[in-house]
């Protein structure tokens, strides 16, 4: 079975309590009606959303209009950012990345800010 709400907000915040430090990321699309609850849970990521597509692995399930998620956000304390498809913290990271393409990612990463919700 499919976990609930409760079940999906326990295992966010035992992951936050376990791992401080790591990014937990839920879809938003799954849990339409639960965002407070996964924030305050401790999720810091939406994965990715998009106002132009739909979620091709859950076409059943539409993503939320963005300016109602980034409102949700900055109600609890967060901001809604566009990201990359990869974290800062592994541009550098050896073989993770192509060298030659490192500052492309960077200079992109530098006009978009990195996802904070």
């Amino acid at each position: 079975a499919e976990p609930d709400t409760l079940e999906m907000a326990r295992s966010i915040a035992v992951c936050r309590l376990l791992m401080p430090a790591m990014n937990i990321q839920a879809p938003p699309n799954l849990s339409p009606y639960d965002h407070r609850l996964l924030l305050n849970a401790g999720l810091n990521d939406w994965g990715g959303i998009s106002p132009l597509t739909r979620d091709y692995v859950n076409p059943e399930a539409p993503w939320p209009h963005v300016t109602a998620l980034a409102e949700t956000c900055r109600r609890e304390g967060s901001t809604l950012k566009p990201r990359l498809p990869i974290y800062d913290a592994f541009v550098d990271r050896p073989g993770f990345v192509d060298a030659a393409l490192v500052p492309r990612v960077r200079a992109h990463q530098a006009a978009m800010g990195v996802s904070s919700c």
